[in-house]
């Protein structure tokens, strides 16, 4: 019987997130907030592991005007608050889901990213889904996405990525979403997400 795994959604770290849901179908918990957002999860069937990335609290009004902190490196999620939730997968403090169960998964991620004014000409983001296996020490690309910007214009420019495959996986193998520049990826939960379930 195949297990539905994850997602995980960025958050913005706002205070009025205080929805959480159970792991399994059937046993979820409602929302705390308003009865809009009751009526839509009543409409979501499928089980699934969301995460939020965690976005520090910089009194952000807008996407576009809301960054993630750091440079290169894994994005990190809120693995509790808001949609976020995991079932058959651990969420590790690297920010990366450990599979539990051998199989093939279908893995995704999405990301918006931007910014206001372009900084610098003729540069690139880049979006992966990696892996990581405790009997190889190098990380194992899976999926990548390459993307050039601020070539014609200095003003602000907005894109997303998404990215989504089938793959083998193994008991304690972590996968994990990786971007080269972090303070490009606008913050919302509905911009951002990283999941995984098994087909």
């Amino acid at each position: 019987m195949p297990f539905d795994c994850s997602v995980c959604h960025v958050a913005s770290n706002r205070n009025d997130q205080c929805a959480f849901r159970a792991g399994r179908l059937g046993n979820k918990k409602r929302p705390l907030s308003s009865q809009h957002e009751e009526d839509e999860e009543e409409e979501e069937e499928e089980e699934v592991l969301t995460v939020s990335y965690s976005a520090p609290k910089q009194g952000c009004r807008s996407g576009c005007n809301c960054s993630s902190p750091g440079t290169a490196g894994p994005l990190k999620w809120e693995s509790k608050l808001g949609e976020a939730f995991t079932n058959e997968v651990d969420y590790t403090e690297n920010g990366g889901l450990l599979i539990k169960h051998e199989g093939f998964y279908y893995i995704y991620s999405k990301v918006f990213y931007g910014e206001i004014a372009c900084k610098q000409k003729h540069t690139y983001f880049s979006h992966a889904i990696c892996k990581k296996m405790p009997w190889y020490k190098k990380e194992i690309e899976l999926m990548q996405m390459k993307k050039f910007y601020c070539i014609d214009s200095a003003g602000q420019w907005l894109a997303n990525s998404y990215l989504g495959g089938v793959f083998h996986l193994q008991p304690d193998e972590e996968i994990y979403v990786k971007v080269d520049n972090k303070e490009l990826v606008r913050l919302g939960t509905a911009e951002n997400f990283f999941g995984v379930f098994q087909v």
